[in-house]
């Protein structure tokens, strides 16, 4: 009885797919310039083995497989047939692959089950490469463009900052497709590692860019604002210059007037008591000032025979 209800089981199943319903999963199958594409069906390997199976792109035979299996140019060393399922293995894809694939199996029990799908080859995508600001860039003041290229195919293009999505907003814009990231302007914490992941559904690469953001600079000075700091400046270092002249002159008048002074003027007191000083009368009348004296030498001694020493006081 088992044995019965797997024998209807399979029946039925095989009833389903005989119209290509369920042969495959759903989907194209994609795949890789270079790479393999799987053809895999949703067959249970039968008790009998499959007495034909046949596989065919666009009307041409890849592989007719009987008791003698029947090739087609091109696909002798790149194919793997599955006679158990009739999945099929194709290598070393090539652009001119892409098309619609079709089998058709023939069971032990003559009955026939047809499927077919799509292949989908994509060029590999290589060489990528982000091109970003060739100037530095300065905080609340440049502005920087992030453009990643790639060849190949490409379908998606993802961003991240610092291995965290980067999303649109505030002073970043993405353009269509996610080719070019604008930020307008750039800020302090804009600074960090970029990354762009080029994608299909066959291949991908990524590529890096780091940006660092200087701390803001003063906005460059208008002609007027020029004009003034030069005059500003020339003020100040005439100012300068008057306040040295000046200063050097003053201080040269009261050198001159302290040498005088001290020369002409000063009294002499290295003469010791009794040094008797007299009016100098030889700057000729109408002299100004006060009276000037003059260092008239020693007194002179005693005149010989005085008794000016032997005078007693009564």
């Amino acid at each position: 009885m088992e044995t019965a209800v797997a024998i209807s089981l399979t029946l039925f199943i095989l009833t389903g797919l005989c119209a290509g319903q369920g042969l495959f999963p759903q989907g194209s199958v994609n795949g890789a310039e270079g790479g393999t594409a799987m053809f895999i069906t949703n067959l249970i390997p039968p008790a009998q083995p499959f007495i034909i199976i046949s596989w065919t792109v666009g009307g041409a035979n890849i592989i007719t497989s009987t008791s003698d299996d029947s090739i087609g140019p091109g696909y002798g060393d790149r194919i793997t047939l599955n006679k158990t399922t009739g999945s099929l293995e194709l290598r070393n894809l090539t652009l001119a692959d892409s098309g619609g694939y079709r089998v058709a199996i023939t069971t032990a029990t003559a009955e026939t089950i047809n499927g077919s799908t799509e292949l989908v080859v994509y060029e590999n995508v290589s060489d990528a490469n982000i091109t970003g600001p060739s100037n530095n860039l300065f905080a609340d003041v440049s502005s920087a463009n992030l453009t990643c290229e790639a060849a190949g195919n490409i379908t998606t293009i993802q961003w991240t900052k610092e291995g965290q999505p980067l999303s649109a907003g505030g002073n970043i814009l993405f353009s269509e497709e996610n080719r070019k990231v604008s930020i307008s302007p750039v800020k302090r914490h804009d600074s960090g590692e970029y990354v762009c992941k080029l994608t299909n559904p066959a291949s991908s690469a990524t590529a890096s860019y780091r940006m660092i953001v200087n701390y803001k600079t003063p906005p460059p000075l208008s002609p007027e604002g020029a004009a003034g700091i030069a005059v500003a400046v020339m003020l100040v270092v005439v100012a300068v210059a008057l306040g040295l002249y000046f200063g050097l002159t003053h201080q040269r008048n009261n050198s001159t007037n302290t040498t005088e002074t001290g020369s002409s003027h000063a009294p002499d007191t290295n003469h010791g008591p009794g040094t008797s000083l007299a009016p100098d009368t030889s700057h000729g009348p109408g002299a100004k000032g006060g009276r000037v004296y003059e260092n008239l030498g020693p007194p002179l001694p005693p005149p010989r025979g005085s008794n000016i020493y032997n005078r007693s006081i009564k």
